[in-house]
């Protein structure tokens, strides 16, 4: 594992994935604490360059989030696609103890930081994270023509959101 970003408050932690005959599997224990099955038992295509992560609070493991960098959304959104595309935050779960603490806000904050000039994006899995998406300032497109399409959200750099 390797230290990415180390905050007052928080700290990334790069996390391996092992190869699996069908992709890449991220290198998660199995924990209460995290409730959605991507993180651990959950193949990705080896192809994308998915990045995984462990957020911690002390030595506590607070958050985990997956990165797709160079993702090229569909033109249909009509946003102008970046060169290099987006950088993706995949997927973004708090632990169960940490919800609503703040976790969550903070990681996505140190995220921009971290990024900052990178076009970052996210596609809502639902209603209570277009609640949080919105909550955090991101700006939300809806598809132009398909109504029942999950909303994206999208910041671009620390001084912006």
């Amino acid at each position: 594992m390797e230290i990415v970003h180390d905050a007052i408050d928080l700290t990334f932690i790069s996390r391996p994935a092992k190869s699996t005959a069908r992709g890449l599997r991220p290198a998660y224990p199995e924990s209460a604490d995290f409730r959605m099955p991507w993180w651990v038992g959950e193949d990705f295509d080896a192809g994308e360059g998915l990045q995984w992560f462990s957020v911690y609070e002390g030595s506590e493991e607070v958050a985990r989030f997956l990165l797709e960098p160079r993702h090229l959304l569909s033109t249909r959104f009509e946003i102008a696609i970046p060169e290099g595309g987006f950088l993706e935050i995949v997927f973004l779960e708090v632990s169960n103890a940490k919800r609503r603490t703040g976790v969550g806000t903070r990681t996505v904050r140190q995220l921009v930081a971290l990024h900052d000039g990178t076009r970052l994006m996210v596609i809502s899995q639902d209603e209570s994270s277009d609640r949080f998406w919105n909550s955090v300032g991101w700006q939300r497109h809806e598809h132009p023509v398909f109504g029942k399409v999950r909303p994206i959200y999208l910041a671009l750099a620390s001084s912006e959101t």
